[in-house]
């Protein structure tokens, strides 16, 4: 198994070479100012955690604390980012593994948790007040009526997320390829949930009203 894994990393590693063309190579002036175990994040991440939609790299500064680790260790673990067509998640896959252990994950959760929130930048289009509407119907209940979470529920913030990252992880959830593992309980439950947007463009509202909400709860 561990060889298997090994093999997994070296091509998901390939493969997030390969998907960086010239205009969108990782930031080097960002991996050079980023300090302990962040720097295997910062090439792509940005040095403080900002993100980089032209590497589909996500802001991560928005991200609860507790959601970040269990992510990062869903990555690690294979139980995220192990379907051959979620490209950017298997790519996510092989950076995770580069930390060691959970004491290194703990380490980035810690580094990414001191930078500054950031507000991102609107490029979804969507009918706002149509979003409300179906957010209220299909998400409040358990991230939250304004979208900022409840980790009684396990459910994490979602303003303050990339509105183009929102829309690709909603889909994969319905298209079954985050949240199918049999060890991702969570992401189980949400999966079962991302039938409830019937299109793409249920979806972009949605993260339409998100992005309006900021990132303020």
């Amino acid at each position: 198994m561990k060889i298997i894994r090994e093999i997994a990393v070296v091509i998901s590693t390939l493969l997030l070479l390969s998907a960086c063309d010239s205009t969108s190579q990782p930031d080097q002036a960002a991996v050079a100012d980023a300090t302990g175990s962040y720097k295997t994040c910062a090439g792509c991440h940005g040095a403080n955690g900002e993100g980089n939609a032209s590497l589909q790299a996500p802001a991560l500064v928005n991200l609860d604390s507790w959601y970040l680790k269990r992510q990062i260790e869903n990555f690690r673990a294979g139980i995220r980012g192990s379907d051959p067509k979620d490209t950017w998640g298997m790519q996510m896959a092989a950076q995770a593994a580069m930390l060691a252990d959970p004491a290194e994950v703990d380490a980035v959760v810690a580094q990414i948790t001191s930078f500054d929130d950031t507000t991102p930048a609107v490029t979804v289009s969507g009918d706002v007040a149509r979003g409300k509407d179906f957010y209220s119907m299909t998400c409040g209940a358990c991230h939250g009526p304004d979208g900022v979470g409840n980790e009684t529920l396990n459910s994490p913030a979602l303003r303050g997320l990339d509105d183009w990252y929102l829309v690709r992880q909603y889909g994969n959830f319905r298209d079954g390829l985050r949240g199918a593992h049999a060890e991702d309980r969570y992401g189980q439950q949400m999966a079962r949930m991302g039938k409830m947007l019937k299109s793409d463009q249920d979806i972009s509202d949605v993260a339409a009203y998100l992005t309006s909400l900021g990132v303020d709860g």
